[in-house]
């Protein structure tokens, strides 16, 4: 199951605002399923919006693109109830974040990001390097499960599609 948030226009940042936060199940290497949470942009509610998604598609594992969601709102590995990859297309800048986080966000959620980020593994895959973390899935089965899943870009499918599924319905949630 691959996870990404929406869109949201600046002014919902700082926990003024929420956009949608989906989670598209695959299977075989083909979307079959699709569930989505509301979560505040800024806030603290991903973990648990994954975990309520998780449960009604129950996916072997789940697929994220980032330890942020919905702007620096976050994931906690280790409160996630399932197997969970997060997967960068490029290296994040440690200090850039370390910057933003302690300028606007001043909780448990910089020491979870910040561990996150610094815990990544550089990864060889089909498609070209990445860099990944690994929660309660072996280093060896996730990048088989990375690379069964790329197949047009870095980026493994099920994330893709679930942003672009994200993207579409926080537009339109928007607009009316």
């Amino acid at each position: 199951m691959g996870i990404d948030d929406g869109f949201f226009p600046k002014d919902y940042k700082k926990e003024k605002g929420l956009t949608v936060l989906v989670g598209l199940l695959y299977e075989n290497g083909k979307p079959i399923r699709f569930d989505l949470e509301r979560v505040t942009v800024d806030g603290n509610d991903c973990t648990k919006a994954i975990n309520r998604i998780a449960q009604k598609l129950d996916p072997d594992l789940i697929l994220s693109d980032s330890v942020t969601c919905a702007g620096f709102n976050f994931i906690s590995p280790e409160d996630i109830n399932f197997p969970l990859i997060i997967v960068y297309n490029y290296k994040p800048n440690i200090n850039s974040i370390m910057n933003a986080l302690m300028k606007h966000m001043k909780d448990d959620r910089v020491d979870i990001i910040i561990k996150v980020i610094s815990n990544l593994k550089e990864i060889i895959s089909k498609k070209g390097k990445i860099y990944a973390y690994f929660s309660k899935v072996s280093e060896y089965d996730g990048i088989n499960y990375i690379n069964y899943n790329q197949e047009y870009s870095k980026i493994p499918e099920p994330i893709r599609g679930a942003g672009v599924l994200a993207s579409a319905i926080s537009r339109w949630l928007i607009s009316y």
